[in-house]
């Protein structure tokens, strides 16, 4: 077999999303290349009143979830509020019908805002591992509570940060939302992992994880429990895949231990990414098992979801666009070799927490 050059252009196939991406590095730059221009969503400016700080009548108004400050500086950390423009509201029945070809679903939901701190200041990556825990427990309790609702098919977290990266709020948050459908690109991860197991009785994520610990390359920084690399096919530059590195389904089954241990290495890697890229806008997504409902007409669907789905997180620095190429495809162009993506982050240099 002939070795493929170092700077060839590749097409890297997704084995979880079933998507090739366009690895190019003659297209790519040094990460310097991709700081942006100008800063990022400013903070407020004097005198105007930030809706999520501590003493706002916003973040002291109608309260789903509060944690308190592990350092005991402020009179709580973590919270979490109703969206004042939530694009589903909890209150309704799901309902289905057509019209004519075109099939309809009730928008029913909830739309939930996790205020991950108290003031402007503090930004996700920059908090204590404590404190950052508090955030991650928020999201493990308010999963537990939405799953009780049948009406919900599918709860996304997900992070912007940056208006680059659609956060239209300096202050650091962090979004919930319950659907009543579940979105194609889970559909497709859960029928490729399904797929996976019953040809091999194996964890499909589990044998990523196990390929790219025994490759090395492209891993960034692991513990005994989580492991973060540049997946194989990033369909970004510099993206970012966090995993457990035993087998879990479900992000809301982790124990404390589990969500410090995430804390940790979660703060690791996003202040890896903002030394090399400069605070760069990113998405931050959680991935992981919807609420298992079984359906009528397939009551066998969800028996293997223990054994075939893992739970992950997606970072995604938004630093590069998709133009024309991209949306007539399909594909991604990513300028910057995976491999050399996590060989930049690998060589950052922290203070140690």
């Amino acid at each position: 077999m002939n070795t493929p050059l170092k700077d060839s252009t590749q097409m890297r196939w997704d084995p979880i999303l079933k998507i090739w991406t366009i690895v190019s590095p003659e297209r790519g730059k040094r990460p310097g290349t991709f700081i942006p221009p100008v800063p990022d969503n400013p903070p407020q400016a004097d005198g105007e009143i930030c809706p999520f700080c501590h003493h706002s009548e916003i973040s002291q108004g109608n309260v789903i979830y509060q944690a308190a400050d592990p350092e005991k500086e402020y009179p709580w950390f973590v919270k979490v509020v109703p969206n004042r423009y939530p694009v589903f509201r909890i209150e309704g029945t799901v309902k289905r019908w057509n019209e004519g070809l075109y099939d309809i679903v009730e928008g029913v939901g909830a739309h939930e805002i996790v205020i991950d701190t108290p003031t402007c200041d503090l930004q996700f990556a920059d908090i204590s591992i404590k404190r950052r825990a508090e955030v991650l427990k928020a999201y493990r309790a308010r999963i537990l509570d939405l799953k009780k609702d049948v009406r919900f098919r599918h709860i996304l977290i997900f992070k912007n940060h940056g208006s680059r990266a659609g956060a239209a709020m300096y202050h650091s948050h962090t979004q919930i939302v319950a659907l009543p459908e579940r979105p194609l690109n889970l559909q497709t991860m859960l029928s490729t992992s399904r797929d996976h197991f019953n040809r091999k009785e194996r964890c499909l994520f589990c044998d990523v994880l196990r390929q790219e610990r025994d490759g090395a390359s492209r891993v960034v920084f692991e513990d005994d429990v989580y492991t973060a690399f540049v997946p194989f096919a990033s369909s970004h530059p510099f993206e970012l895949m966090v995993i457990p590195r035993r087998h879990a389904h479900d992000f809301s089954l982790s124990t404390d231990e589990e969500l410090y241990s995430l804390s940790r290495v979660l703060g690791n890697v996003l202040q890896r990414l903002n030394k090399t890229l400069r605070n760069p806008p990113y998405n931050f997504v959680l991935i992981t098992a919807p609420p298992q409902s079984p359906k009528l007409t397939r009551p066998d669907y969800w028996n293997s979801i223990e054994q075939d789905f893992h739970w992950h997180i997606r970072i995604t620095p938004r630093i590069t666009f998709n133009a024309g190429f991209e949306w007539g495809t399909g594909f991604s162009i990513n300028p910057v070799r995976p491999e050399d993506a996590a060989a930049h982050l690998r060589n950052v240099r922290l203070i140690p927490e």
